[in-house]
């Protein structure tokens, strides 16, 4: 019977000893638990504090170096303005010279001549009132207005003239205007010259020059009965009255002949 009592003694001792046991590591647990958290806690405040006090202090740093910047670049101001001094007149052409140097051209241009096209004999040259061309050729040309008196026409042709009759040139008349000469004699430029799509140039009485293209002739004698056959009329009908369509013809003798030949140009403006 005391063995038992023993032994449910030793029991309740051993399992409130457990109990105790287990109670003490809760509460040790909790307490370090606690301890950690507030550790935390005040470690966390510190952290922010530092990192406050590190921010505060850089940008107190960055406006002394700002202030310090401020004040150099003030006193360098400063000083350039104190140290400068005006620029006088000569140095202002000593400039002026050294700019000029710089903007010459190093190479040397080509002249005018070489790089411009030839322009045409006809715009070299101051052309004459009066006067009528071919290839650059250029001959004065006495105007007998409507004159048909066939004695008149034939003495200012043997005087060495070249006549116009018909009409007195005017490129808007809407009529013939006649050209005839001596060949040989001052018509040899025309005859070296002419030809089907020649352009003969003729300057009226103002200096102004206007083109006719050659598009028609025909070969004739002293009767003029040869047609031409763009217009539809006898050289003669032309020669006495005209196509009425603005035009020239020119007329002069054929060398070694006693033919005559009559050319019919049309505007070419």
């Amino acid at each position: 019977m005391k063995k038992n009592r023993k032994k449910l003694l030793w029991l309740v001792t051993a399992f409130v000893s457990l109990i105790g046991l287990f109670l003490g590591q809760q509460i040790f647990s909790f307490a370090s638990t606690d301890s950690t958290s507030k550790l935390k806690a005040k470690n966390g405040l510190v952290a922010k504090e530092v990192a406050s006090s590190t921010v505060n202090s850089t940008q107190e740093s960055s406006r002394e170096s700002v202030s310090h910047v401020s004040s150099e670049v003030n006193s360098s101001q400063a000083a350039t303005i104190e140290t400068t001094e005006p620029i006088t007149s000569e140095e202002i052409e000593v400039i002026s010279e050294t700019s000029q140097e710089k903007n010459t051209p190093i190479e040397k241009v080509e002249t005018v001549e070489e790089i411009v096209p030839e322009v045409s004999k006809k715009n070299e040259q101051k052309l004459a009132p009066n006067s009528i061309g071919i290839n650059g050729i250029y001959k004065p040309f006495h105007s007998l207005g409507t004159e048909t008196n066939l004695g008149v026409i034939q003495g200012a042709i043997d005087a060495g003239w070249i006549v116009t009759t018909i009409s007195t040139f005017n490129p808007r008349d809407n009529q013939t205007t006649y050209f005839g000469g001596h060949n040989p004699g001052i018509m040899n430029f025309m005859e070296e010259n002419l030809q089907t799509g020649a352009i003969v140039t003729v300057v009226d009485s103002n200096g102004t020059s206007y083109d006719y293209q050659a598009v028609d002739h025909a070969v004739v004698d002293q009767y003029g009965e040869a047609m031409l056959n763009s217009i539809g009329m006898r050289v003669i009908d032309l020669y006495s009255n005209g196509s009425n369509q603005e035009s020239i013809a020119i007329q002069y003798c054929l060398s070694n002949s006693e033919l005559m030949i009559m050319w019919y140009l049309v505007p070419f403006f």
